[in-house]
């Protein structure tokens, strides 16, 4: 039996994500499925993540594509979907179907909770609503998340408005020049 997402996460007061380094991606310039480790603080791995995306897609509209990122246990049992359409993320087109949003779903295949960007003028933003539509979360990005020689962070806040966790794309240094192969972390707040 799969164990459950709340059972592995719970107890943590955070996590690390480490994108996979893909040789033949850097190599050829041919872009891959994405693959990721999922890390505790003390470094033992807890889930696995995977792109699903088609070749087509992936080649042709980079890192604006529809995929679906698998969430795994160590022991291949699939814990939860993460979709997101085809998008084009411009902010000078002021259609609002153009922003990203991302499905959150549990197998098989049953909605969890979507986040949804807002559109704004500088600040990145995003809402995440769970299954009746109901904002729960939101979450905040830095005025400037293009920086060089830095890490971006973002800010997770309740309905409240009160901070409950920070999500910060670590700076990677030389590796940054190579290809994608990214960190993240996530540290959840008293």
């Amino acid at each position: 039996e799969s164990p459950k997402l709340e059972h592995v996460l719970q107890p943590l007061d955070g996590v690390r994500v480490h994108q996979h380094l893909d040789v033949l991606e850097v190599c050829l310039g041919w872009e891959r499925n994405n693959r990721y480790s999922i890390y505790n603080k003390q470094g033992e791995q807890i889930l696995y993540a995977y792109e699903a995306a088609q070749c087509y897609a992936r080649q042709c509209y980079g890192s604006l594509r529809e995929f679906t990122l698998i969430v795994t246990d160590n022991d291949d049992n699939r814990l939860l979907y993460l979709q997101r359409p085809l998008r084009c993320s411009s902010r000078c087109c002021y259609a609002c179907c153009c922003l990203q949003k991302l499905h959150i779903l549990t197998p098989p295949d049953i909605f969890l909770a979507a986040v949804t960007e807002k559109w704004t003028c500088c600040l990145p933003e995003y809402e995440l609503q769970n299954t009746e539509g109901d904002m729960t979360f939101t979450i905040e990005g830095d005025c400037c998340h293009f920086r060089c020689c830095c890490s971006i962070n973002f800010v997770v806040k309740n309905s409240f408005g009160c901070e409950i966790a920070v999500i910060k794309k670590e700076y990677g240094g030389c590796k940054e020049l190579i290809g994608a192969c990214n960190d993240f972390s996530i540290e959840y707040l008293d």
